[in-house]
């Protein structure tokens, strides 16, 4: 069985049983675990339970999601993980087999640790958008006087190769990164068609074990019926 507390600062606000399904997390009210507090996105997270497995989603916060500390985009839990959501800390349960990590004792963030990993992660998207809309020169010019006393502008050859092996090292990265978020979703998805089938098949037997117990009771009325004539 997986559980989750969800604590505010010191205090424990509520505790969920995780069954099969979805439970989001955000500040509005239509969230199955309502988060009042500012630097909570309004649909900011969700965490999902497949049998046995969870994993909690990050839904594009502002602020982002974090797991023991770490930003996630998608992060598949371990019992005793804590999962950060602004002001609020969720810490997670789970009876199937040994935990990930095993520590003595849960330790719960301060708030000025976890304002200063909202303020971090708010700092590096600030940095990352203004990377993006800075525009890189595609080569150096120098100044160079000729002989007639005009201004010459002069291509730097060397700053160019450099500005298109950046480039090149950015779309490789990029590339990689979808390969990477392409295969972690195909083994998401082989892992839940495994357990739909796996359900399925225990639908059917269970049907079937209805039916013969079914014919068997006729069988055995019928029989009662005939010795009685």
């Amino acid at each position: 069985m997986n559980k989750i507390t969800i604590n505010h600062g010191t205090f424990q606000v509520d505790e969920r049983i995780l069954e099969h399904g979805v439970i989001t997390l955000g500040r509005t009210t239509d969230n199955d675990v309502q988060m009042d507090d500012d630097t909570v996105s309004a649909h900011h997270a969700k965490i999902v339970t497949v049998f046995t497995a969870s994993h909690v989603e990050d839904l594009g916060s502002t602020n982002g999601t974090f797991v023991n500390g770490k930003r996630v985009i998608k992060h598949t839990l371990h019992s005793g993980d804590i999962i950060t959501t602004g002001g609020y800390q969720i810490v997670f349960y789970s009876d199937q087999g040994a935990p990930k990590k095993a520590p003595e004792k849960t330790e719960m963030m301060s708030n000025n640790r976890i304002e200063a990993m909202i303020a971090a992660s708010a700092s590096a998207s600030a940095s990352d958008a203004e990377q993006q809309t800075q525009v890189k020169p595609d080569y150096d010019l120098e100044e160079r006087e000729s002989l007639s006393g005009d201004t010459v502008l002069v291509m730097d050859d060397e700053t160019d190769m450099q500005t298109d092996m950046d480039t090149d090292s950015s779309a490789h990265d990029a590339r990689r990164n979808k390969q990477n978020n392409q295969n972690r979703y195909a083994e998401m998805s082989e892992i839940q068609g495994a357990l739909e089938a796996s359900e399925r098949r225990n639908s059917k037997m269970r049907s079937l074990y209805i039916t013969v117990a079914v014919t068997v009771v006729v069988v055995i009325a019928l029989i009662a019926i005939l010795i009685s004539l």
